[in-house]
């Protein structure tokens, strides 16, 4: 389905990737037209979600910043990815609709404070998790993940697309050390397989960027460059 959309250039801001740069991105307006299936082909011309806000990077003579998507039906679970799913095989994980849970809330509040030390009081934690987390115009969920007792480890949000699904955003418990991280994309992986969908898109992957690196550790993927997907090992 094609659809003409308005673009609006955001102002500059600082690079979340790239020190010394500075990032402006094409942001969709008005956002509340992206429906599901809209929102299945601006995926594949490189866009992302956050929030009701669906965007690109447009950095002028920067590009640094590339789509990326991990080939499910052929990707290979390697040893370490295999140690990591024996780790985590006592969580137990449930799909949920995007709605407030405070236990979510407190979990995301300690990731938050823990691996990117905010300091942000929290009514305005509480106003942005609802407004990043539970703020959708698309077909979105919440993996729920708890061990055997009952502990709240893990919650991913993911969109849900015609031919993929994408990683939105994962939080889990600081303390736990079994790579929780690389456990939620191996789950949407096998998400992607048991719904027939052929694509994990993982957002955007910058070549000398540190934190992005774990991305090209799921082969085979493809980037988005120049308005088109080429493998990863062709770049």
């Amino acid at each position: 389905m094609t659809k003409s959309f308005n673009l609006h250039l955001s102002a500059p801001a600082k690079c979340s990737y790239l020190e010394g740069k500075q990032s402006v991105s094409q942001i969709i307006v008005p956002p509340n037209e992206i429906n599901a299936l809209y929102y299945a082909s601006l995926l594949r011309q490189g866009f992302r979600r956050s929030g009701i806000l669906v965007y690109r990077p447009h950095c002028g003579s920067c590009q640094a910043c590339m789509s990326i998507r991990v080939n499910v039906q052929k990707f290979n679970f390697s040893k370490r990815f295999k140690r990591i799913i024996n780790k985590n095989k006592h969580l137990q994980c449930r799909q949920l609709p995007l709605r407030w849970e405070e236990a979510h809330f407190e979990l995301y509040k300690r990731y938050q404070t823990t691996r990117h030390q905010e300091q942000v009081d929290e009514l305005q934690m509480r106003r942005d998790y609802k407004e990043f987390i539970l703020n959708s115009y698309v077909d979105s969920a919440l993996l729920e993940y708890r061990d055997q007792h009952n502990q709240l480890k893990m919650v991913s949000l993911i969109d849900l697309s015609d031919d993929g699904i994408s990683a939105v955003y994962t939080f889990y418990d600081p303390d736990d050390k079994n790579s929780l991280g690389h456990y939620g994309i191996l789950c949407q992986i096998d998400l992607c397989r048991l719904s027939s969908k052929p694509w994990l898109y993982l957002g955007y992957w910058v070549a000398n960027c540190k934190k992005l690196n774990y991305k090209i550790a799921y082969q085979p993927a493809e980037i988005f460059r120049d308005g088109a997907w080429i493998p990863y090992n062709q770049l």
